[in-house]
Protein backbone atom coordinates (compact mmCIF):
# COMPACT_ATOMS: atom_id res chain seq x y z
CA UNK A 1 0.00 0.00 0.00
CA UNK A 2 2.87 2.35 0.82
CA UNK A 3 4.48 1.60 -2.57
CA UNK A 4 1.15 2.26 -4.28
CA UNK A 5 0.82 5.60 -2.53
CA UNK A 6 4.37 6.48 -3.54
CA UNK A 7 3.64 5.67 -7.17
CA UNK A 8 0.49 7.75 -7.10
CA UNK A 9 2.32 10.65 -5.52
CA UNK A 10 5.11 10.43 -8.10
CA UNK A 11 2.52 10.37 -10.89
CA UNK A 12 0.78 13.41 -9.49
CA UNK A 13 4.08 15.29 -9.21
CA UNK A 14 5.05 14.40 -12.80
CA UNK A 15 1.65 15.52 -14.04
CA UNK A 16 1.94 18.78 -12.14
CA UNK A 17 5.44 19.36 -13.54
CA UNK A 18 4.17 18.66 -17.03
CA UNK A 19 1.36 21.19 -16.60
CA UNK A 20 3.92 23.81 -15.54
CA UNK A 21 6.61 22.80 -18.06
CA UNK A 22 4.53 22.73 -21.26
CA UNK A 23 3.48 26.40 -21.26
CA UNK A 24 7.04 27.36 -20.30
CA UNK A 25 8.51 25.40 -23.21
CA UNK A 26 5.92 26.86 -25.59
CA UNK A 27 6.77 30.35 -24.37
CA UNK A 28 10.52 29.77 -24.85
CA UNK A 29 9.94 28.35 -28.34
CA UNK A 30 7.78 31.33 -29.27
CA UNK A 31 10.46 33.73 -28.04
CA UNK A 32 13.11 31.91 -30.07
CA UNK A 33 10.99 32.09 -33.22
CA UNK A 34 10.25 35.74 -32.59
CA UNK A 35 13.93 36.54 -32.19
CA UNK A 36 14.80 34.57 -35.32
CA UNK A 37 12.23 36.19 -37.58
CA UNK A 38 12.38 39.70 -36.15
CA UNK A 39 9.15 39.83 -34.18
CA UNK A 40 5.51 38.93 -34.62
CA UNK A 41 3.83 40.04 -37.82
CA UNK A 42 0.17 40.93 -37.43
CA UNK A 43 -1.83 39.61 -40.37
CA UNK A 44 -3.50 42.91 -41.17
CA UNK A 45 -5.98 43.47 -43.98
CA UNK A 46 -3.30 45.36 -45.92
CA UNK A 47 -1.02 42.33 -45.82
CA UNK A 48 -3.91 40.02 -46.75
CA UNK A 49 -4.72 42.22 -49.73
CA UNK A 50 -1.07 42.35 -50.83
CA UNK A 51 -0.31 38.63 -50.56
CA UNK A 52 -3.65 37.07 -51.52
CA UNK A 53 -5.75 34.51 -49.72
CA UNK A 54 -3.49 31.51 -50.39
CA UNK A 55 -0.34 33.18 -49.06
CA UNK A 56 -2.29 34.52 -46.09
CA UNK A 57 -3.28 30.97 -45.18
CA UNK A 58 0.38 29.99 -45.48
CA UNK A 59 1.31 32.74 -43.03
CA UNK A 60 -1.34 31.57 -40.61
CA UNK A 61 0.15 28.08 -40.86
CA UNK A 62 3.62 29.44 -40.02
CA UNK A 63 5.30 29.14 -43.43
CA UNK A 64 6.85 32.60 -43.43
CA UNK A 65 10.02 31.68 -45.33
CA UNK A 66 8.13 29.81 -48.02
CA UNK A 67 5.60 32.62 -48.43
CA UNK A 68 8.38 35.25 -48.63
CA UNK A 69 10.16 33.33 -51.42
CA UNK A 70 6.89 32.87 -53.31
CA UNK A 71 6.02 36.56 -53.02
CA UNK A 72 9.47 37.62 -54.19
CA UNK A 73 8.97 35.57 -57.37
CA UNK A 74 5.56 37.19 -57.81
CA UNK A 75 7.14 40.63 -57.36
CA UNK A 76 9.54 39.88 -60.23
CA UNK A 77 6.58 38.93 -62.41
CA UNK A 78 5.01 42.32 -61.64
CA UNK A 79 8.30 43.93 -62.69
CA UNK A 80 8.16 42.18 -66.04
CA UNK A 81 4.58 43.41 -66.51
CA UNK A 82 5.61 46.95 -65.49
CA UNK A 83 3.20 46.79 -62.55
CA UNK A 84 5.65 48.67 -60.37
CA UNK A 85 3.37 49.70 -57.52
CA UNK A 86 2.23 46.11 -57.03
CA UNK A 87 5.83 45.00 -57.11
CA UNK A 88 6.78 47.57 -54.49
CA UNK A 89 3.95 46.41 -52.23
CA UNK A 90 5.04 42.78 -52.42
CA UNK A 91 8.70 43.62 -51.83
CA UNK A 92 7.68 45.56 -48.74
CA UNK A 93 5.80 42.51 -47.43
CA UNK A 94 8.70 40.17 -48.25
CA UNK A 95 11.12 42.26 -46.20
CA UNK A 96 8.58 42.49 -43.39
CA UNK A 97 8.20 38.71 -43.31
CA UNK A 98 11.96 38.03 -43.34
CA UNK A 99 13.56 41.11 -41.75
CA UNK A 100 16.85 39.36 -40.95
CA UNK A 101 17.41 38.22 -44.53
CA UNK A 102 19.94 40.70 -45.94
CA UNK A 103 19.49 39.52 -49.53
CA UNK A 104 15.80 40.41 -49.57
CA UNK A 105 16.58 43.98 -48.48
CA UNK A 106 19.44 44.32 -50.98
CA UNK A 107 17.60 42.90 -53.99
CA UNK A 108 14.38 44.74 -53.22
CA UNK A 109 16.15 48.09 -52.92
CA UNK A 110 18.07 47.37 -56.13
CA UNK A 111 14.82 46.67 -57.97
CA UNK A 112 13.34 50.00 -56.87
CA UNK A 113 16.31 52.37 -56.98
CA UNK A 114 18.02 50.95 -60.07
CA UNK A 115 15.65 48.91 -62.23
CA UNK A 116 12.35 50.72 -61.76
CA UNK A 117 13.93 54.16 -61.53
CA UNK A 118 15.65 53.65 -64.87
CA UNK A 119 12.48 52.26 -66.47
CA UNK A 120 10.59 55.30 -65.21
CA UNK A 121 13.21 57.65 -66.67
CA UNK A 122 12.75 56.21 -70.17
CA UNK A 123 9.04 55.45 -69.93
CA UNK A 124 7.70 55.84 -73.49
CA UNK A 125 4.18 56.42 -72.17
CA UNK A 126 5.29 59.64 -70.44
CA UNK A 127 6.25 62.30 -73.01
CA UNK A 128 7.21 64.93 -70.40
CA UNK A 129 10.84 64.74 -69.40
CA UNK A 130 10.24 66.57 -66.11
CA UNK A 131 7.62 63.99 -65.12
CA UNK A 132 9.98 61.13 -65.97
CA UNK A 133 12.78 62.66 -63.89
CA UNK A 134 10.38 63.17 -60.99
CA UNK A 135 9.26 59.54 -61.19
CA UNK A 136 12.86 58.37 -61.38
CA UNK A 137 13.79 60.28 -58.24
CA UNK A 138 10.69 58.99 -56.50
CA UNK A 139 11.68 55.37 -57.07
CA UNK A 140 15.22 56.05 -55.92
CA UNK A 141 13.75 57.52 -52.74
CA UNK A 142 11.62 54.37 -52.31
CA UNK A 143 14.74 52.23 -52.52
CA UNK A 144 16.47 54.40 -49.97
CA UNK A 145 13.52 54.20 -47.57
CA UNK A 146 13.59 50.43 -47.85
CA UNK A 147 17.28 50.29 -46.95
CA UNK A 148 16.74 52.71 -44.08
CA UNK A 149 14.26 50.18 -42.72
CA UNK A 150 16.78 47.46 -43.47
CA UNK A 151 19.56 48.93 -41.31
CA UNK A 152 17.07 49.17 -38.46
CA UNK A 153 16.15 45.51 -38.90
CA UNK A 154 19.76 44.31 -39.30
CA UNK A 155 21.94 46.89 -37.52
CA UNK A 156 24.59 44.35 -36.53
CA UNK A 157 25.94 43.59 -40.02
CA UNK A 158 27.97 45.83 -42.35
CA UNK A 159 26.13 44.92 -45.55
CA UNK A 160 23.03 47.11 -45.48
CA UNK A 161 24.90 50.11 -44.05
CA UNK A 162 27.19 49.87 -47.07
CA UNK A 163 24.30 49.34 -49.50
CA UNK A 164 22.58 52.46 -48.16
CA UNK A 165 25.78 54.46 -48.63
CA UNK A 166 26.22 53.03 -52.12
CA UNK A 167 22.68 53.99 -53.14
CA UNK A 168 23.17 57.56 -51.90
CA UNK A 169 26.58 57.69 -53.58
CA UNK A 170 25.42 56.39 -56.95
CA UNK A 171 21.85 57.62 -57.21
CA UNK A 172 21.53 60.76 -55.10
CA UNK A 173 25.11 62.09 -55.13
CA UNK A 174 25.14 63.34 -51.54
CA UNK A 175 28.72 62.47 -50.54
CA UNK A 176 28.46 63.82 -47.02
CA UNK A 177 25.62 61.39 -46.29
CA UNK A 178 27.05 58.41 -48.15
CA UNK A 179 30.38 58.88 -46.33
CA UNK A 180 28.58 58.58 -43.01
CA UNK A 181 27.08 55.22 -43.94
CA UNK A 182 30.36 53.94 -45.39
CA UNK A 183 32.07 54.91 -42.13
CA UNK A 184 29.43 53.04 -40.15
CA UNK A 185 29.81 49.94 -42.33
CA UNK A 186 33.59 50.02 -41.97
CA UNK A 187 33.31 49.69 -38.18
CA UNK A 188 32.43 46.01 -38.48
CA UNK A 189 35.45 43.68 -38.31
CA UNK A 190 34.33 41.62 -41.30
CA UNK A 191 33.70 44.60 -43.59
CA UNK A 192 35.85 44.47 -46.77
CA UNK A 193 38.77 46.88 -47.04
CA UNK A 194 37.16 48.89 -49.84
CA UNK A 195 34.36 50.06 -47.54
CA UNK A 196 36.69 52.30 -45.54
CA UNK A 197 38.22 53.70 -48.74
CA UNK A 198 34.79 54.69 -50.05
CA UNK A 199 34.28 56.75 -46.89
CA UNK A 200 37.56 58.58 -47.46
CA UNK A 201 36.76 59.35 -51.10
CA UNK A 202 33.32 60.71 -50.23
CA UNK A 203 34.57 62.87 -47.36
CA UNK A 204 36.94 64.52 -49.83
CA UNK A 205 34.20 64.83 -52.43
CA UNK A 206 32.01 66.55 -49.83
CA UNK A 207 34.76 69.14 -49.31
CA UNK A 208 35.62 67.91 -45.81
CA UNK A 209 39.35 67.82 -46.50
CA UNK A 210 40.57 67.77 -42.91
CA UNK A 211 38.15 64.99 -41.99
CA UNK A 212 39.14 63.06 -45.08
CA UNK A 213 42.84 63.39 -44.24
CA UNK A 214 42.22 62.21 -40.67
CA UNK A 215 40.25 59.26 -42.03
CA UNK A 216 42.95 58.18 -44.49
CA UNK A 217 45.63 58.62 -41.84
CA UNK A 218 43.56 56.44 -39.53
CA UNK A 219 43.46 53.68 -42.13
CA UNK A 220 47.22 53.98 -42.62
CA UNK A 221 48.01 53.87 -38.90
CA UNK A 222 45.61 51.05 -38.11
CA UNK A 223 47.76 48.36 -39.72
CA UNK A 224 51.52 48.88 -39.27
CA UNK A 225 52.36 45.68 -41.16
CA UNK A 226 51.11 46.71 -44.59
CA UNK A 227 52.66 43.74 -46.39
CA UNK A 228 50.13 41.35 -44.85
CA UNK A 229 47.18 43.36 -46.09
CA UNK A 230 48.02 44.20 -49.68
CA UNK A 231 44.35 44.18 -50.68
CA UNK A 232 43.95 47.43 -48.82
CA UNK A 233 45.82 48.91 -51.81
CA UNK A 234 48.20 50.83 -49.61
CA UNK A 235 49.58 52.78 -52.55
CA UNK A 236 46.11 54.30 -53.01
CA UNK A 237 45.85 55.13 -49.33
CA UNK A 238 49.26 56.82 -49.46
CA UNK A 239 48.30 58.66 -52.63
CA UNK A 240 45.18 60.12 -51.01
CA UNK A 241 47.12 61.21 -47.93
CA UNK A 242 49.75 62.92 -50.09
CA UNK A 243 47.12 64.67 -52.23
CA UNK A 244 45.19 65.95 -49.22
CA UNK A 245 48.30 67.12 -47.41
CA UNK A 246 49.31 68.97 -50.55
CA UNK A 247 45.85 70.47 -51.01
CA UNK A 248 45.79 71.60 -47.38
CA UNK A 249 49.30 73.01 -47.89
CA UNK A 250 50.68 71.39 -44.76
CA UNK A 251 54.31 72.10 -43.87
CA UNK A 252 56.73 69.16 -44.20
CA UNK A 253 56.89 68.71 -40.43
CA UNK A 254 53.14 67.98 -40.34
CA UNK A 255 53.03 65.61 -43.26
CA UNK A 256 52.79 61.86 -43.02
CA UNK A 257 55.28 61.48 -45.86
CA UNK A 258 57.68 64.45 -45.80
CA UNK A 259 59.76 63.05 -48.65
CA UNK A 260 58.49 62.93 -52.23
CA UNK A 261 59.48 59.33 -52.94
CA UNK A 262 56.98 56.56 -52.42
CA UNK A 263 57.39 54.33 -49.42
CA UNK A 264 54.83 51.64 -50.22
CA UNK A 265 55.28 49.44 -53.31
CA UNK A 266 52.39 48.68 -55.59
CA UNK A 267 50.51 45.46 -54.70
CA UNK A 268 51.62 42.36 -56.59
Amino acid sequence: MRFLRGDVLAGVLLLAWGIVKLPLEMHIEAQQKEARFGGRIPLTQDIRDAVGQGAALGLLAGFRGFVANFLFIQAHEHWEKEEWQRMRGLLDVVCTLQPRNIKFWEMSAWHLAWNVSYAASVNPREPREAARIKAQRGWIAEGRKLLERGVQAVPDRWNLWFQLGWLINQKQNIPEESARYFMKASEFPDAPAYVARFAGYDLKKAGKLEEALAWWRGIWAQYPEKKDLKYYFWDKVEEQIRLLEEELDLPPSERTFPHPERVVPLPD
